[in-house]
């Protein structure tokens, strides 16, 4: 699977000071990527089109900043909140034994990984930040991204998981 790591910042990032992948820090390709690549500029746009495209209506690009609107939180996590207390309902009626994994469940399995998915999905867009040269899932960013200011998109880096 791909998914991409966008170097976002509050600043204009020059071409020449864009992020690579070195840049990126040793534990995203010890827990999450076995590879990733720079993308092209010509498929750079194409790139940061998809990110605004998944944030919704509450995301503007136009092309050289990208600005969010102030119920992009209010929006962007709606369905992956009713996702989450369903998850977390289910959870809510687990048996001890299973909790305590004296006995198995796929079930439980597959509701613990969708809460924790639904927060955060780990395998999805990520942010990388470059005044402090770090990468944050979009949905952590996103939770704490300032709204008031424009947002300035560098490099668009590939990856597999």
């Amino acid at each position: 699977m791909h998914n991409t790591i966008y170097e976002i910042s509050d600043k204009p990032i020059p071409k020449s000071g864009r992020a690579t992948v070195g840049s990126l820090p040793a534990w995203f390709f010890d827990s999450v990527s076995d590879g990733a690549c720079e993308i092209s500029d010509g498929d750079r746009e194409q790139e940061i089109n998809r990110l605004s495209h998944h944030l919704g209506s509450s995301c503007t690009w136009d092309g050289k900043k990208l600005m969010l609107s102030p119920d992009i939180r209010q929006e962007y996590f709606k369905g992956a909140f009713e996702y989450f207390k369903k998850a977390a309902s289910a959870l809510a009626e687990t048996e001890y034994s299973v909790f305590s994994g004296a006995a198995s469940s796929a079930a439980f399995d597959l509701a613990l990984q969708g809460m924790a998915e639904s927060y955060a999905d780990k395998f999805g867009f990520y942010v990388y930040e470059p005044g402090i040269r770090e990468l944050f899932l979009l949905d952590t960013w996103i939770r704490s991204a300032d709204v008031s200011k424009p947002y300035y998109v560098g490099s668009a880096i590939d990856y597999h998981c």
